[in-house]
């Protein structure tokens, strides 16, 4: 999906400013872990961390509060650059 239209899309189905919900699956090394947390810099108001059956990948669900449709776009961009990270 583009992001124009993700962003119409975001701005369609939310009220801005609102508490969005990010979810991620990643490797589950601490490292990567660090890595997705340091994304929200401490903006996060809740956070829920799974273990796959085999204990090889972590789901990871962050909420936080963000202002407009961009915030949540430039979220998912600097996720792109985290290796194995896969975006839900």
């Amino acid at each position: 999906m583009e992001p124009s239209q993700f962003r119409d899309l975001l701005n369609e189905n939310n009220a801005w400013p609102s508490v969005y919900m990010f979810k991620f699956i990643c490797p589950s090394d601490a490292s990567t872990i660090a890595e997705v947390k340091g994304l929200f810099q401490g903006e996060i108001s809740d956070l829920v961390m799974r273990d796959s059956s085999n204990g090889n990948y972590v789901s990871i669900t962050i909420k936080t509060r963000v202002h407009d449709a961009g915030e949540v776009i430039t979220y998912y961009e600097k996720a792109s650059h985290i290796k194995g990270l896969m975006a839900l």
